[in-house]
C-alpha cells in the first residue's frame, strides 16, 4: 500500500493507488520537472482531474521525491474551502513550501481564488517550483440568445444528454458526431468543421504534423443512395490529397473514390488514427 503524508498532498493515508490514465500521463510526463512551465488541467468537474493529478503526485513519490516536496492544495476540501484571496493562497503556500530542492506545487480548483494567476506567476519567476493546477474553461447559463454564426457545440461527457434528455427516443445521429468529437480530441487531433463549397464537412482534423484528414460521421449510408450520396458529396469537392473518412456505425464497408469507409465501433476499439 502507498503511504503518502495526508498534511503535504491532502490525501488520506489509506489511498488506494490511482488506476494510470496512460493516454493522459504520457502528454505531461516530460513537464513533471520544468519549473518555467505551468501545467494546467481542465474540464468539467467530476472528470477525473484531482484523480489525474493525484496520480501525477504519487509517479513523484515512486520515482523518489520526498514527501516534503510535494504540496497538494485542495481548494474544495474543509481547511482550504474559505481561501479566497491572493494573500490567503499565498500563505498557505509558504506554510508548506518548507523543503529544500524543487517543490512540486499542486493546487486542485485554482479558479476558486481571485486573481490566482499573479500568484502563480510569481512563484514560477522563483524557478524553485514545478506547477500543477486543475481548473473547471465557468459557464454563463444566463443568456438564452441564438448564436448567429455556424458554430457546433459537443459535450465532454454524453452523460449530460441522456440525465437531462426527457423522452426515450435516441438521436443517433448527433451522439455519433459526439463520439467522434471526443475520439479525435483525446488523439490530440486539432478539430474544425469546415465547408467545401455549400456542402458541410463533420472534420477537419490537423495533427501534431500539420497534416490534415476530413471526416463525416453518419448513422448509417444504407437507407437510399441519396443518403450515401449526401456523405460521400463533401468529400468529392476535394481535390488534395488528405485521408478522407466515412465513419458509420456497423453498415457493409464500401468503396468510393478513395475515401475510407470504416465502422466506428472497430476503429476505436483498436485505437486507429485518422492517416
Amino acid at each position: 500500500m502507498l503511504k503518502i503524508h495526508p498534511f503535504k498532498i491532502g490525501l488520506d493515508d489509506d489511498m488506494k493507488k490511482y488506476y494510470k490514465r496512460e493516454n493522459y500521463l504520457k502528454r505531461i510526463r516530460g513537464f513533471y520537472n520544468d519549473a518555467s512551465m505551468i501545467k494546467v488541467i481542465s474540464g468539467v468537474r467530476r472528470c477525473g482531474k484531482s484523480c489525474l493529478m493525484a496520480t501525477i503526485a504519487q509517479e513523484l513519490t515512486e520515482s523518489g521525491v520526498e514527501d516534503e516536496n510535494i504540496i497538494f492544495i485542495d481548494l474544495d476540501k474543509r481547511g482550504f474551502k474559505n481561501v479566497k484571496t491572493q494573500d490567503q493562497l499565498e500563505k498557505v503556500i509558504d506554510e508548506r513550501a518548507t523543503a529544500k530542492g524543487l517543490k512540486y506545487l499542486f493546487i486542485d480548483e485554482v479558479q476558486n481564488v481571485d486573481g490566482f494567476e499573479e500568484v502563480l506567476n510569481a512563484y514560477q519567476l522563483e524557478d524553485e517550483f514545478s506547477i500543477f493546477v486543475t481548473g473547471s474553461k465557468r459557464f454563463d447559463l444566463k443568456s438564452k440568445k441564438s448564436i448567429g454564426c455556424a458554430q457546433k457545440y459537443y459535450l465532454s461527457d454524453l452523460g449530460f444528454w441522456f440525465a437531462t434528455n426527457t423522452d426515450n427516443r435516441i438521436n443517433y445521429g448527433p451522439i455519433l458526431e459526439n463520439i467522434v468529437y471526443c475520439y479525435a480530441l483525446s488523439k490530440g487531433y486539432k478539430i474544425s468543421i469546415g465547408r467545401i463549397g455549400k456542402l458541410e464537412c463533420d472534420f477537419i482534423l490537423r495533427d501534431s504534423n500539420m497534416d490534415y484528414s476530413y471526416v463525416q460521421v453518419s448513422m448509417t449510408i444504407m437507407n437510399d443512395i441519396k443518403t450515401e450520396d449526401r456523405e460521400y458529396a463533401p468529400f468529392e469537392m476535394i481535390h488534395d490529397n488528405y485521408p478522407k473518412y466515412l465513419l458509420t456505425r456497423n453498415d457493409p464497408i464500401q468503396k468510393r473514390n478513395g475515401i475510407k469507409h470504416v465502422n466506428i465501433p472497430e476503429f476505436m476499439a483498436d485505437g486507429k488514427m485518422f492517416d
